[in-house]
């Protein structure tokens, strides 16, 4: 068994090195089980219910691809997701993914862990995902320390968290500080010793 493993100190200082342009990320596949729909529906559930406007950048491709673009044009929030593929340079998905304020990963069908919780967290982002029975093994975030776990797998619920967690800055602050740390356990140095 060959653990997930991540450079910390390579991500850590993109992460530090990153300006914000984008309030949430997502990294991954762009598959039904992902529900990168539930996220971009509670983007525009926070636009309706508290006005704010915020922004998405997916990285990833995927057969979902093409619905969840029409999805963002539904909603008329299709000028505030960016789509960009498939990045062929982890350097580059890595700065791309720093330019967030918090990491979302709303997949239903994770298995515990997740390389890409690791990757954000080494970036300095927390972390938002569904505390669900095949989801994000909720260690991994903890209580509250590294992110939030949202108990109902709904647009609603996650816009709910979403929109609380962008409006405290402190807790941002020490859940960035949190995952960083929690992230060098993760580094291959570690893991390979």
């Amino acid at each position: 068994l060959i653990n997930n493993g991540i450079n910390a100190d390579k991500l850590n200082k993109i992460g530090n090195e990153a300006s914000k342009i984008y309030s949430f990320g997502y990294l991954g596949r762009l598959k039904d089980h992902k529900r990168v729909d539930i996220l971009i529906r509670a983007i525009h559930w926070i636009e309706v219910n508290h006005n704010f406007k915020y922004s998405l950048v997916v990285i990833g491709d995927g057969p979902e691809r093409k619905k969840l673009e029409e999805l963002a044009n539904n909603l008329k929030i299709e000028n505030r997701i960016y789509f960009k593929g498939s990045i062929k340079s982890n350097d580059q998905v890595y700065q791309t993914l720093a330019k967030s304020e918090i990491f979302v990963n709303p997949s239903t069908k994770e298995g515990g862990g997740s390389i890409t919780l690791f990757e954000a967290f080494a970036l300095g982002l927390p972390s938002v995902a569904f505390h669900c029975e095949d989801g994000i093994d909720p260690r991994l975030i903890g209580h509250t320390e590294r992110g939030v776990l949202v108990k109902e797998v709904s647009h609603e619920a996650l816009g709910k968290n979403l929109f609380e967690l962008l409006q405290d800055n402190n807790t941002l602050t020490n859940m960035s500080n949190n995952a960083v740390q929690f992230s060098r356990d993760y580094d291959w140095d570690i893991i390979s010793s």
